[in-house]
């Protein structure tokens, strides 16, 4: 062989391409071979028992060894021959070769181009992105898409992930087989736990085996089996999920093992056995499809023979919330949520949510078929989420829906199951709409008059299983004339006009009736307002400005009366519209900063820019409302003018006044929230009802809100979460909640934290009335992730 002038230096270079033909092959080697083999053998082996497991991300190395066959091989070393007869290259000496981003590292290469193979020895590395490859030997044959890696590594950045093998051999474009391997997220040498196994054998979109598996403890043995199968998927894969295990006084010890089944591409299920060893076995299912972009369905269902029924409120597994027992032992839990797209602008939702008993939601919330886990779910893929877990009225609803620019058309029906009245009460008069249609129209200019109008219209037939039915329908016009003095104020009368018809086939006092019945009623509203509002350069340096606006408001109201006694009730505001003469005052101040996302232009750039006529340098404008406080009243003057004690609001006193009403949302910093509203009686002098919450967190990751709820002579409670980063391995968290009202303590719950640096264990007590629940979770990194949900909870409004 011929030794190759260099190019510059002593180290010697070379630029060559591959005959594009073998470059394929050689470039499949890489794509689907070591880094998918290793990510798939690792969620197996990880695995113990068997279980498969939904996808990892696919294969999130495979694209980092894909190579255009176009591009050029550039090699680094210190000596480089080439034999033109055998077309072979041989590189000595720190031999380094890249290819689009792409790094291998060894002390000598040998590569057959007329073959296509590839030979390093010494020290070899290959790099690609944030994972590193290394060995003592890599051998690759490109044609025939094999391959041995003697003493091999991966390291998976991403994941920070380490898996270590013997010998490595790839024996045909999809088969794998490795002597013994070993992985995990800790640095190799005496690793706090990994895992092991021998004779491994796979096949890509198949199956592999593993013999004498293993996870370690350092090097104590934590669980062992000889033999374990698993299916190698790239794609979405059927499989047992991880089980969740626990224990608490109610039920006892717990174990939930899920089974996930890929349907298709497009649909999936997930099948539950949750045993408890106090209440049997509840089973469940879960089913999710994706029709497109705009159409998707989920729908959950579960079902316990429970061995426990409520007969008597002292027993320890009841629920004391309210005064009704649960005397049934057959339990379930239906819950569904559909959206279809069905053309620009029209959709369907459907709503399912029926469940057994009063207690069944309490009793079930936490857990991977529990009322929080399917709350979330429903509020983050479709916006809408259940009623709450104490409500004994769960919605259904289907709803057709269409849009216009400046209408809407909704047409659907609703069914409110009241638990407790389908299981206690005599007579259930809970009405159900059957159907309800609505036509709303947005307020809009009226022809080419300065008058605009709005429109909101319903008709529904109200259906009860023992009492009334029947239709209704209700028109509710309104004008308005919209006015502007200046810029000193703005005023808008409007005038509205509400017809309501009823017709009964069966009215609430009697079994056989039919008899049309109808309202009319106007009301008027006046709406006078100002805005005043100032400027302030908070830094002219940076640009930073901050805006404080006051709007003070006076609206006027009137409803006349109207003798409403004889109308058939369907327990909603159309049916009885109160009469109304009330004056409402309110002030509402805001503060608004502006900044300036960028740097600020220099003087100098900024004249450059204006001489060279060039556009101004743009930055992004960030708008923050970091106050909003709010202030209001009311003036009741039919209240003022009752004679009659008995219509008086208070029965002492006239009360013509309305409590001040003040409400507080601030954000003087990204990591600071303080909200809180608030009732006072100006005849007291006493609050009436107040709620504030504060949230705090910091860089560091430190974490906190809590709150206080209060209504006069009715409830009083106290709440907070806290977390708190001791140090890089310690995190210390905790939550509480009091009702001060009764004395009791709702929620005690303390935990700690302890993270090495491929591994964590959460050690967790809670305390709730009834039950009491010990925790210990052990995570190992790359296996699976940890988190704490700190955010507040919600702050209680009040009408």
């Amino acid at each position: 062989m011929k030794p190759l002038t260099p190019r510059s230096g002593s180290q010697k270079r070379l630029i060559f391409h591959p005959k594009r033909k073998n470059h394929d092959a050689g470039q499949r080697f890489f794509v689907p071979g070591v880094m998918k083999f290793f990510l798939w053998w690792a969620i197996a082996a990880a695995l113990l028992s068997g279980y498969g497991h939904e996808a990892w991300a696919a294969d999130t190395a495979g694209d980092l060894f894909r190579m255009d066959p176009k591009s050029a091989w550039r090699i680094d070393a210190g000596a480089i021959t080439y034999d033109k007869q055998a077309d072979l290259y041989l590189a000595v000496g720190k031999v380094t070769i890249t290819k689009e981003g792409k790094r291998i590292v060894a002390d000598s290469i040998w590569f057959d181009q007329k073959n296509q193979r590839l030979f390093a020895d010494g020290n070899v590395t290959m790099t690609a992105g944030p994972d590193v490859l290394s060995g003592d030997h890599m051998e690759m044959d490109m044609a025939a898409e094999t391959g041995t890696i003697s003493n091999g590594t991966v390291f998976l950045g991403d994941r920070h992930f380490y898996i270590i093998g013997d010998t490595i051999q790839k024996t045909g474009p999809d088969t794998y087989t490795a002597d013994r391997v070993s992985f995990s997220s800790c640095e190799p040498g005496n690793p706090d736990w990994q895992i092991t196994g021998q004779d491994l054998r796979l096949t890509v979109e198949g199956y592999g085996s593993l013999r004498h598996a293993a996870l370690w403890a350092r090097s104590m043995p934590v669980l062992y089996t000889p033999y374990l199968f698993f299916p190698v998927k790239i794609k979405r894969q059927t499989g047992f999920l991880v089980p969740r295990v626990s224990y608490s006084d109610r039920k006892w010890e717990e174990i939930e093992q899920p089974f996930y089944w890929v349907i298709s591409d497009s649909a999936d299920m997930t099948f539950y056995a949750h045993h408890m060893g106090r209440r049997g076995e509840k089973l469940g299912f879960e089913y999710r499809q994706v029709m497109d972009a705009t159409s998707r369905t989920t729908l959950m269902f579960d079902f316990l023979e429970d061995r426990k029924a409520n007969t008597d409120p002292g027993q320890d597994w009841a629920y004391t919330h309210d005064r009704w027992l649960r005397p049934n032992n057959d339990r379930y839990w239906l819950r569904m949520k559909h959206d279809h797209g069905l053309g620009p602008g029209l959709s369907a939702k459907l709503d399912i949510d029926l469940v057994s008993d009063q207690d069944y939601l309490l009793e079930f919330e936490s857990g991977y078929t529990g009322f929080d886990a399917a709350d979330r779910y429903f509020e983050k893929v479709f916006g809408r989420d259940l009623d709450d877990a104490d409500n004994p009225v769960r919605t259904s609803i289907f709803n057709l829906q269409k849009n216009w620019t400046q209408n809407s058309l909704n047409a659907g029906v609703r069914w409110d199951d009241d638990v407790i009245k389908r299981r206690w009460a005599d007579e259930d008069d809970t009405v159900q709409r059957l159907p309800v249609v609505s036509f709303d129209a947005n307020k809009q200019k009226l022809g080419a008059t300065p008058l605009f109008y709005e429109l909101n219209s319903e008709y529904l037939y109200g259906y009860t299983e023992d009492s009334l039915r029947g239709h209704r329908a209700d028109m509710h016009p309104r004008i308005a004339l919209p006015g502007r003095f200046k810029n000193f104020f703005s005023f808008e009368p409007s005038v509205g006009f509400r017809e309501t018809v009823w017709r009964m086939d069966r009215d609430a006092g009697a079994n056989d009736t039919d008899h049309t019945q109808s309202r009319e009623l106007f009301d008027l509203r006046a709406d006078l307002s100002s805005e005043l509002y100032r400027v302030f350069d908070v830094n002219p340096e940076t640009g930073k400005r901050a805006c404080h606006t006051i709007v003070p408001r006076l609206e006027y109201e009137y409803v006349p009366h109207k003798n409403q006694d004889d109308y058939p009730r369907f327990t909603d505001a159309a049916d009885v519209i109160e009469k109304q003469n009330t004056v409402t005052w309110s002030v509402t101040n805001l503060l608004t900063v502006k900044e300036w996302r960028g740097a600020a232009p220099s003087a100098a750039d900024a004249l450059e820019t204006a001489e060279a006529a060039s556009p101004p340098l743009v930055r992004d404008a960030l708008y923050r409302e970091v106050v909003r406080l709010k202030v209001s009243q009311s003036y009741d003057i039919n209240e003022a003018k009752e004679d009659d004690p008995a219509q008086w609001a208070s029965p002492d006193q006239r009360r013509p006044f309305s409590p001040v009403a003040v409400e507080l949302d601030a954000r003087p910093a990204t990591s600071v929230r303080l909200d809180g509203d608030g009732l006072w009686c100006p005849y007291t002098g006493e609050w009436q009802a107040y709620n504030g919450e504060v949230a705090l967190s910091d860089a560091r990751g430190d974490k906190f809100s809590g709150g206080y709820r209060y209504r006069q002579g009715v409830s009083e409670s106290v709440y907070g979460k806290a977390a708190l980063e001791v140090n890089e391995a310690f995190l210390l968290y905790g939550e509480y909640e009091r009702n001060i009202f009764s004395g009791t303590d709702i929620l005690v719950q303390t935990g700690v934290v302890y993270r090495a640096s491929c591994w964590s264990v959460d050690v967790n007590y809670t305390d709730e009335p009834g039950d009491r629940t010990y925790t210990v979770m052990i995570n190992l990194y790359g296996l699976g992730e940890f988190g704490t949900d700190i955010s507040g909870a919600d702050v209680e409004q009040y009408p």
